[in-house]
């Protein structure tokens, strides 16, 4: 929850760790072009029993704090009633909370479920919540060389293929 005011304090230069560009956080920050389009996932164990966002109704689901999956979870807790939604520093936390049988599902960005799924057999994504979010690069709003920097980077990785090559490494699929 920290990772921002330390970036704005200097602590450290950018932040890249699938952080979704949100009319918020462009208040306080600034973001380089989008890198990644996203949205949310519901995630859970195989044998669970849940298909589908209707499914949640009285369901103990996992969010990481501060995130746009804990802004959705809230969301389907307004519409069908879910029995808690617990908060976790960390994402990885929250999906061995799910395999241990502590909560009943994650919502949470689909490109980072979907690299964990992978090598979790038990687990699965039963669905996908389309709120067309998109990843940026955040720097403190007084670098601004740094994000033109950036920006040029991004751009020509995606001209000469290099961004093509790695989506397809780590997601197996293309864009």
């Amino acid at each position: 929850d920290g990772i921002f005011p330390a970036l704005i304090a200097h602590k450290f230069d950018v932040v890249i760790s699938a952080v979704t560009i949100t009319e918020d956080r462009d208040k306080e920050m600034d973001f380089s072009d989008p890198y990644l389009n996203s949205d949310q996932s519901i995630a859970t164990k195989e044998d669970s029993g849940i298909k589908a966002k209707a499914d949640l109704k009285d369901k103990i689901l996992g969010v990481q704090i501060g995130t746009t999956g804990e802004l959705t979870a809230k969301e389907i807790d307004e519409e069908i009633g879910v029995a808690e939604i617990k908060t976790y520093d960390d994402i990885l936390m929250v999906f061995e909370d799910l395999k241990a049988g502590r909560i009943d599902a994650i919502i949470n960005d689909i490109p980072t479920s979907a690299y964990i799924v992978k090598d979790n057999p038990e687990l699965v994504i039963v669905e996908k919540i389309i709120t067309n979010e998109k990843y940026g690069i955040v720097f403190a709003p007084d670098t601004p060389e740094l994000l033109k920097a950036v920006n040029k980077v991004l751009k020509d990785m995606t001209e000469d293929g290099t961004y093509d090559q790695i989506y397809s490494k780590w997601f197996g699929e293309n864009k």
